[in-house]
């Protein structure tokens, strides 16, 4: 739910001129950052969520500062989300609860992580493979009909965001996007669009 916040928010301060983003910010942060109270800190929190809320602001053409507020600590955040400490904290308390399950967790679990691997073979995997090979060479997009799809790609959206299409879609669809904006001169140079 928080995410969705973060993504009404920038879409209110983008399309609805709210006068006051800051205020209707610090009104409502705690709702719109409450996933990351769990993991971090007030300060962090906010940075988390003010960063994804730039993103998206950016993806329209905008940024948090045309709004009063700083994402300065940018780096701190793609600094932590690779955090190898946190990882091997990760994988070792998986370690501890694997170890508390009975035969028949087992039995589940290693299902699942057998699928998993055997998807590693699937189309998913190859769409992997050209997505690497062209991302350091050429404008690849990826695109997915759901969100869920979409966060099985790496880097993917949906293809409503991505497009910028207006849901639901009608026989006369309308586009928001912007001839000269960064989405359309990215769309003009695609050397690749995935679309699952």
């Amino acid at each position: 739910m928080p995410s969705q916040l973060r993504h009404v928010f920038s879409l209110i301060c983008i399309f609805c001129n709210h006068d006051n983003a800051c205020r209707l910010w610090d009104q409502f942060k705690k709702y719109i950052i409450e996933d990351y109270y769990r993991i971090y800190d007030d300060r962090e929190s906010a940075n988390r969520g003010l960063i994804d809320v730039d993103d998206l602001m950016i993806e329209r053409g905008s940024t948090c500062a045309d709004y009063g507020h700083s994402t300065s600590n940018r780096d701190r955040k793609e600094d932590n989300d690779g955090d190898q400490h946190d990882q091997t904290t990760r994988i070792l308390r998986g370690e501890e609860i694997f170890d508390t399950f009975d035969e028949e967790h087992h039995s589940v679990v290693d299902e699942i992580i057998k699928a998993i691997e055997q998807e590693a073979k699937g189309k998913a995997y190859t769409y992997k493979f050209i997505i690497h090979k062209l991302f350091g060479q050429k404008i690849v997009l990826l695109v997915a009909w759901t969100g869920i799809a979409a966060n099985l790609l790496l880097g993917s959206r949906t293809v409503h965001s991505t497009f910028k299409f207006v849901v639901p879609l009608l026989e006369t669809p309308v586009f928001s996007i912007r001839p000269n904006g960064l989405l359309a001169e990215k769309l003009k140079h695609a050397s690749l669009i995935v679309w699952d």
